[in-house]
């Protein structure tokens, strides 16, 4: 299975799956505009998607749980580094 994740904008995202069982981190590549992909990986695994940016010294991040799905699309609030500790 390919998976595509869909970002706002194409600026400076950086994207992860991980998976949970295997503690394997997948960086996604950019694809094509607004979207990052990773290709043929096993839809049976659970993990989460992770992706940040800096700009303009502010912080964005945002993460959702992979599922086998191979659409995700991502929304980004801006948070405080002191948030991502937790």
């Amino acid at each position: 299975m390919d998976l595509v994740v869909k970002v706002p904008y194409n600026d400076g995202y950086q994207v992860y799956l991980i998976f949970d069982s295997e503690r394997i981190v997948l960086p996604l590549s950019f694809s094509k505009m607004n979207r990052y992909s990773v290709k043929i990986i096993p839809s049976y695994q659970t993990g989460t998607i992770t992706s940040n940016k800096v700009k303009d010294g502010k912080v964005f991040y945002e993460e959702t749980e992979f599922q086998g799905q191979n659409n995700y699309s991502l929304k980004f609030e801006p948070c405080r580094l002191t948030d991502l500790k937790e």
